[in-house]
């Protein structure tokens, strides 16, 4: 039959569960450095007298060190959510293995896989990411291409803007790719650009192929 011993302190309850628990075996703390309690025991409650598990806490668990209350961090339920809340609003959460930091979240609330440092990034990841669909929300479209008022460049302008920049209007140079990375959602818009602009010039060189060879075959037609 389990057997239960509860503690009353002031403003808390500490129940001790054990298998088998009867007066002849001992439960024994060593002062000093380290505190001990029997291996008999089986389950111990703080803040409740029906614990569940090895160790069962009701309320909040605080972890400080020093002698700032603010140098701590709570780990609570609070009804609907799970919380780790980090009390000095300049500390970082670190989740280490084998004393390297694996992820990490600043103060601002931006976070870190692979890297302690996530700069003025949301989420920095160093490696790779494997995902089976990205969305990109973006607020511009390249629709405006086919708008009456847009301005195509003229293919022989844009044969000059390539044979002095080596790239194409509007394009970021490899230079700034290899410094500042590339957008996706800005560049995803600017590649639809020059899809659709290509597609505007196909059907110029259609319409222009159409009109030359209708007067081919209106001088054919002449001389015969």
């Amino acid at each position: 039959m389990n057997n239960k011993w509860c503690i009353i302190m002031v403003g808390m309850i500490f129940c001790l569960s054990s298998l088998g628990w009867s007066q002849s075996k001992s439960l024994w703390i060593k002062d000093g450095d380290s505190a001990y309690l029997s291996t008999q025991l089986t389950k111990l409650g703080i803040g409740t007298t029906d614990p569940d598990d090895r160790l069962h806490i009701y309320g909040k668990l605080r972890i400080q060190n020093g002698s700032s209350s603010s140098d701590a961090l709570q780990l609570y339920y609070d009804g609907d959510n799970a919380i780790l809340n980090v009390l000095n609003d300049d500390a970082e959460i670190r989740f280490r293995v084998d004393g390297s930091t694996k992820l990490l979240v600043t103060p601002e609330g931006n976070i870190g896989i692979g890297t302690s440092d996530p700069g003025e990034y949301r989420l920095a990841v160093e490696g790779t990411i494997g995902a089976r669909e990205i969305r990109v929300h973006t607020d511009n479209w390249a629709d405006f291409v086919f708008a009456d008022d847009y301005s195509l460049m003229s293919l022989q302008a844009l044969e000059l803007f390539i044979d002095e920049e080596k790239r194409l209007p509007g394009m970021p140079s490899e230079t700034k790719i290899r410094v500042e990375g590339i957008p996706l959602g800005e560049m995803q818009v600017k590649l639809l650009q020059k899809v659709e602009e290509l597609t505007l010039y196909l059907l110029a060189l259609q319409k222009s192929n159409e009109q030359l060879k209708k007067r081919m075959d209106e001088m054919t037609y002449q001389k015969d």
